[in-house]
């Protein structure tokens, strides 16, 4: 019968902890996936420093063009992780049962969104009403169940999502041939990516619908058949057809602060201009990144950042609404490209510092 393992029955707290949470590191990384995460990772922080100046800050035409250009050409980071994510995860050889998904993944996961989550939703609240109270905290917990966190706490929402479907991503990859994958990324291009962007120029929606984080299931299957090197790009044919996709999001963020157009519908994650960017850029990585870096303080500069990934992650947000928001920094008033690099940098180092800490705080570093 479908019951429950002796693993599960009778458990405390720190029994859960250890059974989720003990998987040891593992020694053999897969070097350009630790530098993809790491650049995915930069790139978040990017992201976020120029998309949230442009909307606390005023600034001439000029340095907006090129605060978004920045938040155009850094949209391939989610992508990325999902990729990344796929080419370990969806390995059919992997020891994955749906108690150790469940046990290693999914509370896991759910544990982290209510803790961040909850705490970003709550601080919302608190500086929005100015009091601390019983109303506001549940008022945030509240927003936090709906979904209705800090902006960049949607990946977490996304993530469950996803994890859930792994057994049934990771069946996709051991059962599809060469025309059903070819098949698959065809209807996804042409369906997911594109119905966006008729959508976006039609007076009504199209009737015919899909769910939205479907997109980033692609990512994960894409991620897996580059790694296992089921299809690829050339690598000269890739550096062109890139090159051509960094004009098209420089010039969409002129066109866009200008008034030409605006340049949302395509730079989303589903957009099929952001879906093959952030492909090419993942399998450039797997053609180029070969081996480990020679130089012993950037490989252990990778390394570190390459860990504390998710945590900074989670963390940078905070600092920039800290610094931004609440203690009125406004780095740019000088020179904005230097504002620009001294933001980033700042908050780059408090958040790895954060995550270095929090790392040490009982029962909660055993989630990462």
């Amino acid at each position: 019968g479908f019951g429950l393992s002796a693993e599960w029955k009778g458990f405390d707290i720190n029994i859960l902890f250890q059974g989720i949470y003990m998987e040891k590191r593992k020694k053999d990384r897969i070097w350009y996936l630790e530098c993809l995460r790491v650049l995915a990772m930069l790139s978040v922080i990017s992201f976020h420093v120029s998309k949230t100046a442009l909307s606390d800050f005023s600034f001439s035409l000029f340095t907006s063009s090129c605060l978004l250009c920045v938040r155009n050409l850094v949209h391939y980071a989610v992508p990325i992780f999902f990729m990344i994510s796929g080419a370990l995860l969806l390995n059919p050889n992997k020891n994955l049962s749906i108690e150790r998904l469940c046990k290693h993944y999914l509370i896991k996961y759910l544990l982290i969104t209510v803790l961040f989550g909850g705490v970003y939703s709550c601080l919302e609240q608190i500086f929005d009403k100015k009091t601390i109270s019983w109303p506001v905290i549940r008022s945030g917990i509240d927003n936090m169940i709906h979904g209705d966190s800090w902006a960049h706490m949607w990946y977490m929402y996304t993530l469950i999502w996803v994890m859930m479907l792994l057994p049934v991503l990771r069946l996709i990859v051991y059962k599809f041939k060469k025309e059903e994958i070819k098949y698959t990324i065809v209807v996804i291009m042409m369906f997911v990516s594109f119905t966006g962007i008729i959508n976006a120029y039609s007076s009504r929606e199209l009737g015919i619908t899909y769910p939205i984080n479907f997109i980033y299931c692609f990512y994960m299957l894409v991620g897996y058949w580059i790694h296992n090197n089921v299809f690829k790009f050339k690598e000269k044919t890739s550096i062109i057809i890139l090159v051509v996709i960094i004009f098209v999001l420089c010039a969409l963020a002129f066109m866009d602060i200008y008034n030409v157009i605006t340049c949302e519908p395509w730079i989303g994650n589903q957009s099929p201009l952001i879906v093959l960017y952030s492909i090419l850029i993942f399998n450039l990585g797997h053609l180029k990144i070969k081996e480990r870096a020679e130089n012993k303080i950037i490989k252990n500069i990778v390394t570190s950042l390459s860990e504390n990934s998710f945590l900074i992650y989670l963390l940078h947000m905070f600092w920039i609404n800290i610094l931004y928001k609440w203690i009125n920094f406004n780095p740019f008033s000088f020179n904005p490209f230097i504002g620009f690099i001294t933001i980033f940098l700042l908050v780059l180092l408090l958040s790895y510092v954060s995550s270095l800490l929090v790392k040490k705080i009982p029962i909660i570093n055993k989630l990462f």
